[in-house]
């Protein structure tokens, strides 16, 4: 099947009000659709409101993040993900994976994997998320948290078949057992000499099909023009941040895009950002569904592109980024 792509706009990013998702009707939902196709294809980013996350859960996941991240460094480190092969748990300020030319960013995170994790030998019970337990009450708010916004990340794979024309279980097929990614994230403020040439994010796409992102008042979230400049994606409260990963790309055949993005926080404030990757099934092969969809416009390459052709399972593209970026306890058993 092949469709053409709207003209690239980075100028605008749309506010997609998600009240119709939980509609029955399916005039209504492929409208909704229709409009969600338009943003993944003009720009690969933008808002949802009226997404049905309860506000007071989100707030509470930002005050567990600036709770668990205001922990003592060494309690912190006891979560560390070196001493699993899972990439889970506690990534320190600056840390660095298997590439020594990556340099490491001017952020923390804690990752919490919903069930399996790439590197896990696909048994979840392998290796089981690290919980702080100074803590008593995350694992069982952040989880509750990650099935919420999963549920979205669905509501939206259907929509965004039927906005293209295709079934609403065309992506929803790929999910059975997701690789599904939750970090909360602390970005210290940078100094002058580090606002550019150091990130809190390097400039980069997502790997996976749709990231959910809820950021706080702070800003510093910028996207890549047509131009090359970076632009600005100020929070808007009460929303949430959608952006296209490589997955989708390369099921749409370039027709959605996987938008780079980076992070400097040049606010002299702490920023605090809580991330959503919904990767399909680990041993889901990543192919085209619509044929030359994409109007051959070269796109810049970074570390995390994954060429459309290329035919790699949701876990190969994983770990192929994982190892340059992160370590794990199996890395340092790797020359």
């Amino acid at each position: 099947m092949s469709m053409s792509t709207a003209t690239r706009n980075t100028q605008k990013i749309a506010v997609v009000d998600l009240t119709d998702l939980r509609s029955n009707d399916p005039v209504v939902r492929r409208r909704l659709g229709e409009e969600v196709a338009r943003a993944c294809s003009e720009v690969g980013f933008f808002y949802i409101v009226n997404h049905g996350i309860p506000e007071v859960q989100m707030a509470r996941m930002f005050e567990l993040a600036e709770e668990f991240f205001r922990l003592p460094q060494q309690q912190k480190l006891e979560l560390s993900m070196a001493n699993n092969n899972a990439y889970r748990g506690y990534l320190p300020m600056k840390t660095t994976g298997g590439d020594p030319a990556m340099k490491g960013l001017l952020l923390e995170s804690f990752h919490v994997w919903q069930s399996g994790s790439p590197g896990d030998g696909q048994d979840a019970a392998v290796v089981q998320n690290p919980w702080p337990v100074s803590m008593p009450s995350m694992q069982e708010e952040v989880l509750d948290y990650c099935a919420r916004v999963s549920d979205l990340a669905r509501g939206l794979l259907r929509v965004a078949a039927l906005g293209i024309g295709l079934p609403e279980d065309t992506f929803l097929r790929y999910f059975d057992d997701p690789l599904s990614l939750l970090r909360l994230i602390h970005y210290p403020p940078q100094e002058p000499s580090e606002a550019e040439g150091r990130f809190g994010t390097r400039p980069h796409t997502d790997n996976c099909a749709f990231t959910i992102l809820a950021q706080d008042e702070t800003g510093g979230l910028e996207i890549l023009g047509e131009g090359g400049e970076w632009l600005g994606v100020p929070p808007l409260e009460g929303s949430y941040v959608i952006n296209l990963g490589e997955v989708m790309k390369i099921w749409t055949g370039g027709m959605f895009m996987a938008t780079p993005h980076r992070v400097i926080n040049r606010s002299g404030r702490e920023r605090f950002s809580i991330p959503f990757f919904m990767n399909p099934t680990r041993d889901a092969v990543i192919r085209p569904i619509l044929e030359r969809a994409a109007s051959g416009k070269a796109e810049p390459v970074f570390h995390t592109t994954v060429g459309i052709e290329e035919g790699l399972t949701s876990e190969e593209i994983l770990m192929r980024l994982y190892r340059r970026i992160w370590p794990s306890r199996a890395g340092q058993l790797v020359s």
